[in-house]
């Protein structure tokens, strides 16, 4: 893909459900799920990792176990500041439950513990920042994925998003907990709650980091017929649709603040037809679906390749890493200048 689309970027996930993932991890450990963070472009590595989806809700979990059930509100007030600073996650191994909707096991990611999700998300940060590469989350489940996401930024031992960049990629229908949305109003308030992650909880009014916003429909067939509703937003207003083409027209709108649509057999493996009945499909098929839902609301996919690295932010951690280089004359940015200073 590298070789063939010179100005593609590449997104890798990095999720622990699956039985070869599973013992993989079993054979080389915890980071052989996320090893692709600290694999350069050049030798085969992408632009954006996943470092968050659902294995690492663990760490929430664990939290509201010694405070409580963790809302948006909570995660975005100073006591979650407070809680964070207490916070010790545990090293007790235990099998994750992490209430998605799935099929076939889909939602079977093994037994680990708090302390081992804790560690591999912070080297997968300091991995991805050693690089200059770029960082990317998947929510799964509204109150929870924010809770992570602020987690990660705040935390002093990791820093999300600390190179002025972080893409959020919103996964609809793919937890009860995160559903697809009955109208453009509650999907707008979704990405709204993302957005808000640009600031830190102790400065509200500074823009510390361009978030940018992915969103997808993972939303099973056996979901799929609740979820055909008339269009609320734009010139197909009133339309019966599916969860993907109101998804894609929802994107489409002017004060969507999307910035990526996606779509694809992993989340929508199926489309419906006129009777509303499961047919299979291709990815052929869905993107060329996608494509006329943004078209039939005046959209045009953006393909300048300088435009898309300064819409992702790419541009701003660019900048951000000739800054810091530039406070260190000698080139010591990075690592020790002396011997004495990498032994203490």
């Amino acid at each position: 893909m590298q070789d063939r689309c010179k100005d593609i970027l590449i997104s890798f996930g990095a999720s622990r459900n699956g039985r070869e993932v599973q013992e993989n991890i079993s054979s080389y450990g915890e980071w052989e799920r996320v090893s692709q963070c600290a694999v350069p472009l050049y030798l085969g590595g992408a632009h954006f990792v996943t470092m968050q989806a659902a294995i690492e809700l663990q760490i929430i979990c664990d939290l509201e176990k010694k405070f409580r059930e963790v809302s948006v509100d909570f995660a975005s007030s100073r006591n979650f500041l407070s809680a964070i600073y207490d916070c010790f996650p545990s090293s007790k191994k235990e099998k994750s439950n992490m209430d998605l909707n799935s099929t076939s096991k889909g939602a079977d990611y093994g037994i680990t513990s708090p302390m081992v999700q804790f560690q591999v998300y912070r080297n997968s940060i300091k991995a991805r920042r050693r690089l200059g590469l770029l960082h990317e989350v998947e929510w799964v489940q509204l109150s929870r994925s924010y809770a992570m996401t602020r987690f990660a930024i705040e935390h002093p031992l990791m820093r999300l998003g600390g190179g002025g960049q972080l893409n959020i990629i919103l996964l609809f229908g793919f937890s009860p907990r995160l559903p697809f949305p009955e109208s453009y109003n509650e999907f707008r308030d979704v990405v709204k709650t993302a957005k808000s992650l640009e600031y830190d909880i102790a400065e509200p009014g500074v823009v510390k980091r361009k978030v940018t916003i992915t969103v997808g429909a993972a939303v099973i067939p056996q979901h799929a017929e609740k979820n055909v509703k008339p269009m609320d937003v734009g010139p197909r207003k009133g339309v019966m649709m599916c969860a993907m083409r109101r998804l894609a027209a929802y994107a489409a709108q002017p004060d969507s603040q999307v910035d990526i649509l996606r779509v694809g057999m992993e989340d929508t493996p199926y489309t419906l037809d006129k009777y509303g009945e499961v047919r299979i499909t291709n990815n052929n098929q869905l993107f060329k679906i996608a494509l006329q839902e943004v078209e039939e609301n005046g959209v045009e996919i953006e393909t300048d390749s300088t435009k898309i690295v300064q819409r992702m932010g790419i541009s701003k951690v660019r900048d951000a890493l000739f800054g810091a280089q530039r406070q260190s004359p000698l080139g010591e940015f990075g690592f020790p200048l002396i011997e004495s200073e990498a032994i203490a």
